[in-house]
């Protein structure tokens, strides 16, 4: 049981973020590949010390909002992960 909690939930991370290609709004949109299969993704990042607390609380209710997100015409959500650093939106291309 205290493996789990031992767990660096980076590095368990199913997707590798590649450079940043653009940012708009409170997010950094990185090319992302998934580690098994190499899937392309596209990985939208919040970078915590950057933002003010408003946003904080902004790009979690996205992040929140995301994992229950379903339409056949939006991005498919298929990945999330949050750390005092940051929160990670990995998607479908």
């Amino acid at each position: 049981m205290w493996s789990f909690f031992a767990r660096d939930p980076v590095k368990d991370f199913n997707y590798d973020i590649l450079p940043e290609t653009q940012t708009s709004g409170i997010w950094t949109l990185h090319r992302g590949k998934r580690k098994m299969g190499g899937e392309p993704v596209s990985v939208f990042v919040y970078e915590v010390s950057t933002g003010t607390e408003e946003q904080t609380q902004l790009a979690k209710a996205a992040f929140k909002r995301m994992k229950t997100l379903r339409h056949p015409n939006i991005l498919a959500y298929v990945d999330g992960l949050e750390v005092c650093v940051g929160v990670f939106h990995p998607r479908c291309k």
